[in-house]
């Protein structure tokens, strides 16, 4: 989208759960492609950059929502202690009290801020057992 994210539909709004998706794939393709493919994606990859920046984390509902913008926040950021990184960690903890609860889904809720926030500790190398 002119946003820099993606949809679910062509003229649909842009979303966290569907950019993240697809930076997840072109991620994982980027390295495979020739020349001009690899422009292209890291062009799409940079206006996604702009799509996670401008997203408000906090405003997130739903705790999975908040972990999906970690992880892609993780992929085009690529420094765990970059300040935007940094403002969806924050916004994925603030709301632990919501990771399994009665109304959350245990997969979206609880698995998925795990993984993100696994995610984050091991890029920002950071050792749990001296802290």
């Amino acid at each position: 989208m002119s946003d820099g994210g993606w949809s679910d539909v062509a003229d649909g709004k842009s979303n966290v759960d569907n950019t993240f998706n697809a930076i997840r794939a072109l991620s994982a393709s980027e390295e495979m492609l020739d020349s001009d493919l690899k422009a292209e994606v890291k062009r799409s990859l940079d206006k996604a950059k702009e799509f996670i920046k401008n997203v408000d984390s906090h405003s997130l509902k739903a705790v999975s929502l908040r972990a999906m913008c970690l992880r892609a926040a993780l992929l085009v950021f690529r420094d765990p202690l970059d300040k935007v990184v940094l403002e969806r960690v924050e916004s994925l903890v603030k709301v632990k009290d919501r990771w399994l609860s009665k109304d959350g889904h245990l997969y979206n809720e609880m698995l998925i801020a795990g993984i993100a926030l696994t995610e984050w500790i091991r890029r920002a190398d950071i050792n749990l057992y001296d802290a």
